[in-house]
């Protein structure tokens, strides 16, 4: 199975964010000082699309 495009580039962009949060020192600084409020809500909003697309997939296989 292949995800739709769409969901491939939101999830390529939260990656950067898992990363960050899950391994601190692998931006060499704390996650809150390589992410602001702004790229935070971005991401937020991201999340919530992909897990819409998701539940919209799951739906359809049902």
């Amino acid at each position: 199975f292949s995800l739709p495009r769409e969901v491939e580039e939101q999830l390529f962009i939260l990656n950067k964010y898992y990363t960050v949060t899950r391994y601190p020192d692998a931006a060499g600084g704390l996650p809150s000082e390589s992410v602001d409020k702004v790229e935070a809500q971005r991401a937020y909003g991201l999340a919530g699309e992909v897990i819409r697309l998701v539940r919209e997939f799951l739906r359809s296989r049902a």
